[in-house]
């Protein structure tokens, strides 16, 4: 078999018959801008905006606008913690809680519109004990012990600026991400927060929030797009990866477990990892605000202009072929280091499980070696090739995997 050395591009061949996206928007009823999202399973979840906070309570087939208070603020987080204790928080200051599940609505804070705090943070460890944070040009956290019938205005020096979320694994630890290079950790329930070892060097990115999995592990984002993970509640973070560049900005990730996660922002992709944040790969499906899944497959993101959409099979497309189903996400990527001496790596995506197979090839179209033949599940893979045994020249990789043919060109040079 010849491979036509011409063909350096990635060639992508696809036998589908129609196209499905698997993020599927939603009927809101709404043309609000949308922000936060709290779902307690799959069928029952609110997502708040501007002036609305909506209910549904058939996994997103429905959705009722249940802000009964009719305040006209722009509503920024939303937690419920159980079926009827519900908080939310928005603009200038203002704290609304349910206690019925949304039917009827407490309020708690509520300054004039223009002036005043502005809240986006909120964390609750029960329906009682509660952290809400945000933007004052004096730096301070809210803390309620009793439910919000009072609350502590916690001065937060060392967590200035625009406070973006909180986690808190009991009523004394917890962590705190900011605006200007911001992750704090409290072990006294945010009366003190304490700086942490994050490998963020001498430029002050935006964190925009955490995803935890567990007490111990978890992961944070910054709007540049830089995602790390800790593995001892936030004492120490590991620095992964960088998603990649075609997002201008990310507003939000969302973790199921240590390996699968998913990132929203300004770009119009979502973003995917199936190897703890490495690499990220593009789903498609458009931009958010906010992203939540409440397990490998199912998630929900929302936008502006009553935006929601909905994933069941973890955000893939899919596309139909022989009255079956397979995955649409292919892709071979371009070798690293290339032109290399020795040793590259060589990344790849599929996104149904098949056989896989990566073949190298001299200039000459003759098979040199084969980096893998077997069956793969879908994921993002890296593959890593020894030339040390081969001379200088130009070499091929060709991936075969179901439908999908891929072919690029690398240089050995010694």
């Amino acid at each position: 078999m010849k491979i036509i050395i011409a063909v350096i591009t990635e060639i992508i061949m696809f036998t589908a018959l129609s196209v499905n996206a698997q993020w599927i928007q939603q009927t809101t009823g709404t043309t609000a801008n949308l922000d936060g999202i709290s779902f307690l399973n799959e069928k029952t979840g609110y997502v708040c905006g501007s002036g609305v906070i909506l209910k549904t309570t058939n996994g997103g087939t429905n959705w009722i606008n249940v802000n009964s208070l009719n305040l006209l603020k722009p509503f920024t987080k939303i937690q419920a913690l159980d079926e009827n204790v519900v908080y939310c928080v928005g603009m200038f200051k203002t704290i609304i809680k349910s206690t019925n599940g949304g039917v009827n609505w407490i309020i708690l804070r509520n300054g004039p519109s223009g002036t005043g705090f502005s809240l986006f943070a909120l964390y609750f460890i029960n329906s009682s004990t509660g952290w809400i944070g945000g933007k004052d040009n004096t730096p301070y956290i809210f803390k309620t012990t009793n439910g919000g019938e009072t609350f502590d205005s916690i001065p937060t020096e060392n967590l200035n600026q625009r406070v973006q979320d909180f986690y808190f694994i009991n009523a004394s630890t917890g962590l705190g991400c900011n605006d200007a290079g911001g992750v704090r950790k409290t072990t006294n329930g945010g009366y003190n927060w304490n700086d942490v070892n994050i490998p963020i060097g001498t430029y002050l990115p935006n964190f925009r929030n955490f995803s935890f999995i567990n007490n111990s592990t978890g992961f944070t984002c910054t709007d540049n797009r830089k995602v790390f993970k800790t593995t001892d509640f936030g004492d120490n973070w590991d620095s992964l990866s960088y998603i990649p560049n075609t997002y201008p900005s990310i507003h939000h990730i969302s973790f199921s477990s240590e390996s699968k996660g998913w990132a929203v922002g300004s770009g119009y992709d979502v973003f995917h990892t199936t190897n703890g944040g490495m690499n990220w790969f593009t789903q498609g499906g458009g931009g958010g605000i906010e992203v939540n899944f409440i397990n490998d497959s199912v998630g929900y993101k929302t936008g502006n202009s009553g935006i929601i959409y909905k994933t069941t099979n973890g955000g893939f497309a899919t596309y139909v072929t022989n009255h079956e189903s397979a995955l649409q996400c292919f892709s071979l990527q371009n070798a690293y280091p290339n032109p290399f001496n020795s040793e590259t790596r060589i990344e790849f995506q599929i996104s149904m499980p098949g056989l896989v197979t990566i073949k190298i090839y001299d200039i000459n179209g003759r098979e040199i070696e084969t980096l893998v033949n077997e069956v793969k599940r879908a994921g993002y893979y890296t593959v890593h090739f020894n030339a040390s045994r081969l001379s200088s020249g130009i070499y091929f990789y060709r991936i075969t995997a179901a439908d999908f043919v891929s072919t690029r060109k690398m240089i050995l040079i010694k």
